[in-house]
């Protein structure tokens, strides 16, 4: 169904019009409600620009939409929190990089990478662990699930954070 209609009536959402900018900072138009966006969203903006935008970053505290390339939405890097792993304990055990796969879509393709534990200087919240693709994922989005595999066999997953 219609999620915002379904954030109207549960959430008392009341969509506000805010600006939609480049990664420039540069103002490209206007949209109807941060929360009627996602990551990676093309379609809907109302905003041409000579070649396809998509949503990059949605920051509802300012209510601005910041919309790229889609080859600017590629990254190999992806930073899990509150983790957990199917066994109790990460393959490699607690402090030790591992390799596993990685899918970020309900229908997306796993990608081979290496998991590792977060470093202080890396943000984080309980539970953190980096990823690092061996080729690029498109539009990882913050509070997304992605789920560990070795082969078929589920690891664990988390929410992708706020890079």
């Amino acid at each position: 169904g219609d999620y915002r209609q379904a954030l109207r009536e549960r959430a008392g959402w009341n969509p506000e019009p805010g600006p939609i900018i480049d990664a420039d900072g540069a103002s490209l138009g206007r949209h109807e409600g941060s929360a009627s966006y996602t990551i990676g969203q093309r379609r809907g903006l109302g905003v041409a620009v000579g070649e396809p935008r998509y949503v990059s970053r949605i920051d509802p505290a300012s209510n601005t939409i910041t919309i790229a390339r889609r080859a600017d939405l590629e990254t190999t890097r992806v930073g899990l929190e509150r983790v957990s792993f199917v066994a109790g304990v990460p393959p490699s055990g607690s402090a030790n990089p591992f390799r596993a796969e990685i899918r970020i879509r309900h229908r997306g393709r796993p990608v081979a990478a290496w998991v590792r534990p977060a470093t202080n200087d890396e943000p984080s919240r309980g539970g953190a662990w980096q990823v690092e693709t061996d080729e690029p994922v498109w539009a990882a989005a913050p509070g997304q699930a992605a789920v560990l595999y070795d082969g078929d066999l589920v690891l664990g997953g988390g929410r992708i954070g706020r890079s």
